[in-house]
């Protein structure tokens, strides 16, 4: 015969507890761990502003352009204008790091832009302007007065007026010499760039008619930089150039760029997430854990 065993209680079976069936019992759980998780990953937004300081060197410039119509003198291709405004526009791209803010003067002085670091609005700005759009005069002192006041607010320790004439000071009335000497109390570097030929000119404009194209006033100029070193007489492109090339390699400040960026977003992540617990949850409820009938 053989031996049994024989157990007071019976019911113990029923609640003796496999791995399947802890399993089995947690699939419900999954199911509400994949609802919470895709609430959480629809809940995050897709890119969350953030403002990211940093350091840069950079100077706080402006550029005082003469608007005179013998600007329109052809002794410089096309003109001394069109010479001026491409060769500024190659200072600005070289700059980005620097705050460039631009006035121009004929009669009167105007500030179009103050000191900025959005270069692209302060290009499309040169490229509009027209000669005329001013009524004509050489006010070479109101031009300073207004550089200097665009800026008295800028945040460097380095700011720079780079004054470009071709003229006489005729209009204005301010004095050049004070509103230099204004622009140097207020600690204000000023470098001066007299354009076109060193001898008086002649010729016609579709514009103006015949117009007779005095110098520079070199010796005004001289006295309105700040050093001999920083007044330039520019009679061809080539020398107008090398005047902005060596304005380029002036010393530097430290300033703080603040820039928009954008936090990554984790929301692919909590999608996959989401899919690799609701598939596996799915497939081991109809597969190795499904209920035999």
């Amino acid at each position: 015969t053989k031996a049994s065993v024989i157990f007071s209680n019976a019911g113990l079976f029923g609640k003796v507890i496999t791995f399947r069936t802890f399993l089995k019992g947690l699939i419900p759980w999954f199911y509400i761990l994949t609802i919470i998780i895709a609430i959480f990953g629809i809940a995050e937004p897709l890119g969350k502003p953030i403002i990211l300081n940093r350091d840069e060197m950079g100077i706080d410039i402006i550029i005082a352009l003469d608007l005179s119509t013998s600007m329109e003198a052809p002794d410089f291709e096309p003109s001394r204008f069109d010479a001026a405004i491409d060769i500024a526009e190659d200072f600005i791209n070289s700059r980005e790091n620097d705050r460039i803010g631009l006035v121009v003067f004929a009669l009167d002085a105007y500030l179009l832009s103050p000191p900025t670091l959005n270069h692209q609005y302060l290009l499309s700005m040169l490229d509009d302007l027209e000669l005329g759009s001013i009524e004509d005069g050489t006010a070479i002192g109101m031009g300073l007065a207004i550089a200097a006041n665009g800026l008295r607010d800028a945040q460097g320790e380095s700011k720079v007026i780079i004054l470009l004439t071709d003229g006489v000071n005729n209009s204005g009335a301010v004095d050049p010499i004070s509103a230099a000497q204004a622009a140097k109390t207020l600690d204000m570097k000023i470098y001066t760039i007299g354009i076109g030929s060193e001898t008086p000119m002649n010729y016609h404009s579709s514009r103006y008619g015949y117009i007779s194209a005095s110098t520079a006033d070199y010796a005004l100029l001289e006295q309105i930089a700040s050093s001999p070193q920083t007044s330039f007489k520019a009679t061809d492109p080539n020398t107008l150039k090398k005047a902005f090339k060596l304005i380029d390699q002036m010393e530097k400040t430290e300033q703080q760029l603040n820039q928009l960026s954008l936090r990554p977003s984790h929301a692919h992540f909590w999608v996959g997430l989401c899919l690799v617990l609701f598939l596996s949850a799915f497939i081991a409820e109809r597969t190795f854990l499904r209920s035999l009938p």
